[in-house]
């Protein structure tokens, strides 16, 4: 009888917790309390996690505390609630205070220690773990969370253990590893490897096939990929918008656009994250007709006023040279972030419209908004534009206060500026600065940044005696005998 009341307070309890009701959950508890004398442990675990789901960590443990006898099943249910709430210390604690453990016990600490941030304490853990021989019962929630570790944080080389002990365990046909497998193999560029594990599992799932894909068109292996997407029994809207967002992303926007429209007329679910890559393709494609005819479409669907989807209208406007239709779009967005600012902002500066561009990021300023490296890089090549050294000079203050003046993309900008304005002293000493911070010493940025400025370097100097100067600077910059960077008045040119 009493086991059958338990059942029915278990059953209030997961409604309690479907409907976030912490509220009724506690008058429950209290309830129990008053009516039953001994509460069933099982029942009582049950209010562990149903606390735990509700966010109430310190009821949690207050029920725990309270049991007479916990069972394993009571420790490892508030085990894995600190572990899932990031509670790392009190995780610890408890752990070592077990009197028995199991995997389940060992995979709560390890989850935990990867999903917060806790690579290397999830590393030593799993290695403590294979040493348990007694409680040690490694599955596939085990491998799936190693995996995902070891993708996570570019540690390929102990995937590549991980994946030899899956293989020796069993476990590589199960599907459930599979998956995270394939996304370790594709994040680190190792496709081939990816490929081998795809091919030789015995069933594969939907979840499988779009991350092959991905995988697939990360790395511009466009004519496979669709072989594979051709291939596939059945597709989500994943599948759809992977391939959509990776034509994209190999600038092949007709395809994109192509791809769309078929997956319109099958009539699958359209989210915001499909919008903002077809957008970006028509917007690459400078393709308005079709741009437009989205923007109609999603007049018509709930997500017109999702901020992701007013930021990929407004990017693809001005990539289309409608900046009108783009301050339409923008002014009547109810909510605006970062990502909103800049596209207005960089569309002003690359459609000619350098001073919109500068009173735009005022306004954002006021806003109380923040900008980013694009954001500030953008105005300030703006200033450029105008030869407005003072107004340039106030935002290369708010780049050293900022901190934003260790990117690549606004040390440019701000080389560029003051090489226009004909301060060819100020750009020396930013390049002092610069090479202060390393960035010369970066390869990817480097040779970017000092093209710049030996191009302002000619602007400031005149074309002849530029030439000179700018041959006298490279010969002092870092490698640059193996950088072989050459100078010529057409180079120059291009790169302005």
């Amino acid at each position: 009888m009493c086991f059958t009341i338990s059942n029915s307070y278990c059953s209030l309890l997961k409604l309690c917790c479907e409907t976030r009701n912490q509220l009724q959950a506690k008058k429950l508890h209290c309830f129990i309390l008053k009516t039953l004398v001994d509460a069933e442990t099982f029942l009582l675990n049950n209010f562990i996690s149903s606390y735990h789901k509700l966010g109430n960590i310190t009821y949690a443990r207050k029920v725990f505390d309270q049991i007479p006898q916990p069972n394993l099943f009571s420790w490892n249910t508030m085990l894995s609630a600190y572990s899932k709430s990031g509670n790392l210390s009190e995780m610890e604690r408890l752990f070592h205070t077990m009197p028995k453990r199991d995997g389940v016990s060992w995979n709560s600490v390890i989850s935990g220690y990867a999903s917060f941030g806790s690579c290397d304490k999830a590393l030593k853990a799993y290695k403590l773990m294979l040493r348990d021989k007694k409680a040690a019962n490694l599955n596939r929630i085990t491998f799936s969370t190693m995996l995902m570790l070891s993708s996570n944080n570019g540690l390929v080389n102990f995937g590549k253990q991980i994946h030899a002990q899956i293989v020796s365990h069993g476990f590589d046909s199960y599907v459930f590893v599979g998956n995270p497998l394939l996304e370790m193999y594709s994040k680190a560029g190792i496709i081939a490897d990816a490929r081998r594990v795809f091919d030789e599992m015995p069933e594969r799932n939907i979840v499988m096939y779009n991350t092959m894909i991905m995988g697939l068109l990360r790395y511009g292996m466009i004519e496979a990929s669709e072989q594979l997407f051709h291939s596939m029994p059945e597709k989500d809207s994943i599948t759809w918008t992977t391939m959509i967002t990776g034509f994209t992303q190999n600038n092949l926007h007709k395809k994109a656009i192509d791809v769309f429209r078929e997956m319109k007329i099958q009539g699958l679910n359209i989210d915001q994250f499909t919008i903002g890559s077809i957008l970006t393709a028509c917007g690459g494609s400078m393709s308005l007709k079709e741009g437009s005819q989205i923007h109609a479409f999603i007049t018509r669907t709930d997500i017109i006023n999702n901020i992701y989807v007013g930021s990929s209208l407004v990017d693809m406007y001005v990539k289309c040279k409608h900046v009108n239709y783009a301050e339409t779009v923008f002014s009547r967005m109810k909510v605006k972030n970062i990502v909103s600012w800049t596209a207005l902002i960089v569309g002003y500066g690359q459609n000619g419209h350098s001073e919109e561009a500068v009173r735009c990021y005022c306004e954002m300023q006021r806003d109380g908004i923040n900008p980013d490296e694009y954001t500030l890089g953008s105005v300030i090549s703006s200033c450029g534009n105008l030869a407005s050294l003072e107004e340039g000079v106030q935002f290369h203050c708010q780049a050293l206060v900022s901190g934003l003046i260790s990117f690549i993309t606004v040390s440019n900008a701000l080389l560029t500026l003051y090489g226009k304005c004909g301060t060819i002293e100020k750009s020396s000493r930013h390049t002092k600065h610069v090479l202060c911070i390393g960035l010369l010493c970066q390869p990817s940025t480097g040779l970017l940044f000092e093209k710049c400025l030996v191009a302002a370097i000619i602007v400031a100097s005149g074309p002849q005696a530029g030439l000179t100067t700018a041959s006298i600077y490279v010969a002092f910059l870092p490698d640059s005998k193996e950088k072989q960077l050459k100078i010529d008045e057409n180079q120059f040119g291009f790169f302005l």
